[in-house]
């Protein structure tokens, strides 16, 4: 989705939610894993995981893998479920 000069998208290990996402509303949903994100390297300028990164199977992997997609000024923004 392109909207004022931006373009998003957001990842889902769960394929079903995926094809769910896309097909009815239309949005741009890769399905993948966070700790193999499936993006080049230092291409995002931002990152907002809300409530997922606590279901992460290795925190680690996934916060480096972050880390390697996002440009050397980029920002993550996290917010964690408790």
């Amino acid at each position: 989705m392109r909207k004022n000069g931006y373009s998003i998208n957001g990842i889902d290990p769960h394929k079903p939610s995926v094809n769910f996402g896309k097909k009815k509303y239309g949005l741009q949903i890769d399905f993948g894993f966070g700790e193999k994100l499936p993006y080049r390297d230092k291409s995002y300028e931002s990152v907002i995981s809300l409530g997922s990164l606590e279901h992460c199977f290795d925190i680690d992997k996934s916060l480096k893998e972050i880390y390697r997609i996002l440009n050397l000024d980029g920002k993550l923004i996290i917010r964690w479920r408790s």
